[in-house]
């Protein structure tokens, strides 16, 4: 089957070059516009979950920190290798492969099984490191429930990221997000159920949690492959048939590009996951402030984020056309439009930071300190703002080029090379304390930043 994909890359012979960016500016705002909100569709899941679990009690949320802080890096380095499907995928569109696409989104799901199964044991037995590391064993005990809960959907976690991918290669970004919003009121249900015993199911408190987690994962991934076996234009494609047949090359290919870009996300949380721990080390109010700068710049970054995936996109229908000008014009439109929002955001992080701080506050004495940290903080956050969304969107369009190693290499160099240490000197070490850890991030994110572009640049000439 040699069915045609629905692009729009427009030819550059019959366009001058500001209208053919204009035209790529708007393909990309239509595809990313459902991503951006599909993402920040998954925050409200996961505020959900935290919601939930802080009726129980701090010690509740504390456990499933604790339990996070080891699931999250293992499905984000799943996500990553399966995220190689939308690169791949689209490039073999471009080149209407049909028959090769289909294999890249079969050796995807492939890729999901084996992952989970060497992973889930670790995670099963999670208590006994947490103690042999010398968290409290109550807390290690109940951060082990919770994981027993949530790790059994890793599997469904991953089939639902390649399944999107997939969706996103083929330009309908919409129904991951009609998907994606669906599960949220679906996810508040089981876990209202299963964490305190309602609808006449066991009260299973934290487990419960996890557990709710689990069956809004499968449910998530079951929807969407019904949706991909039997609506158009997904169904011509047969992506699910002869699922048996393995495709030794390409799942190589898929680890190949894969595991680079799953390093590349674990490089870049990790770095926030320690620029956490430096401000604990700073002080308790400094660190409250840090958590709700970071959570406003996070809820930001969802932007850049959605258009970074449509970038990859653009990037791998152009790049298997063998367009190297269009590629150029859709990684440089993303940085555009990446760039523009974030410097709305700067701007309201500098004019209005009060009424954007003020809802994380308790009213309590300690608030006005926190509220003058966060201020600080997102002060020089409005210039971290603009330099994250330059390096998420390079990162992608590099992505499109099925570039990862060497991105992987910058993101070393910048993020741990250059702005842990540098956080960790200015921090702890000079008056600037918590406000030397946000210039210490910024600076780190824009030599990425500018390091990936002059990357981009080369690989795509004009």
């Amino acid at each position: 089957m040699r069915s045609s994909p629905r692009v729009t890359l427009p030819r550059a012979a019959s366009m001058s070059r500001g209208r053919l960016f204009r035209r790529e500016v708007a393909a990309l705002a239509r595809i990313a516009l459902p991503l951006v909100i599909a993402s920040i569709g998954q925050i409200a899941i996961m505020t959900t979950d935290l919601l939930m679990l802080g009726w129980l009690g701090p010690e509740a949320l504390a456990a499933t920190a604790l339990a996070l802080s080891a699931f999250h890096p293992v499905m984000l380095l799943g996500i990553g290798i399966g995220t190689a499907v939308t690169p791949l995928a689209a490039a073999a569109l471009a080149r209407r492969q049909v028959r090769e696409m289909r294999r890249v989104v079969r050796q995807g799901l492939w890729a999901a099984v084996p992952f989970s199964l060497l992973a889930l044991p670790a995670l099963w037995w999670i208590g006994s490191a947490f103690v042999a590391i010398g968290q409290d064993a109550a807390l290690s005990h109940e951060a082990e429930r919770y994981m027993r809960g949530v790790a059994p959907g890793l599997v469904a976690i991953l089939v639902w990221n390649v399944l999107r991918c997939y969706a996103t290669a083929l330009e309908r970004t919409r129904t991951v997000l009609v998907v994606t919003l669906a599960a949220i009121p679906l996810n508040a249900l089981f876990n209202y159920g299963l964490i305190f015993g309602e609808f006449g199911l066991p009260r299973l408190e934290v487990m419960g949690a996890g557990i709710g987690s689990s069956l809004t994962n499968l449910v998530l991934a079951c929807v969407m492959a019904l949706i991909v076996a039997t609506r158009h234009p997904f169904r011509r494609h047969h992506v699910l048939g002869r699922l048996w047949r393995p495709d030794w090359a390409t799942f190589r290919a898929i680890h190949r590009i894969g595991i680079p870009i799953g390093l590349f996300i674990l490089l870049e949380v990790g770095v926030f996951a320690g620029s956490a721990q430096i401000m604990g080390y700073v002080g308790t109010l400094q660190l409250a402030a840090h958590q709700i700068a970071l959570q406003l710049a996070s809820i930001a970054f969802m932007v850049p984020l959605g258009i970074g995936q449509a970038v990859t996109v653009r990037v791998a229908l152009a790049h298997g056309r063998d367009e190297p000008g269009a590629v150029r014009n859709a990684g440089l439109a993303g940085m555009a439009l990446a760039t523009g929002f974030m410097t709305c955001t700067a701007l309201a992080f500098w004019l209005l930071p009060g009424p954007l701080i003020r809802p994380f506050l308790d009213g309590g004495p300690d608030a006005p300190r926190v509220l003058a940290f966060a201020t600080a903080y997102l002060a020089i956050a409005a210039v971290f703002q603009i330099a994250d969304g330059l390096q998420v969107t390079a990162a992608h369009a590099l992505r499109g080029l099925q570039d990862t190693r060497v991105p992987l290499v910058i993101a070393a160099i910048g993020y741990w090379g250059i702005a842990f240490p540098t956080a960790g000197l200015l921090g702890l070490a000079t008056p600037l304390e918590g406000r030397g850890v946000w210039l210490a991030l910024a600076l780190g994110l824009a030599i990425a930043a500018s390091m990936l572009i002059r990357r981009f640049l080369r690989l795509s000439p004009a």
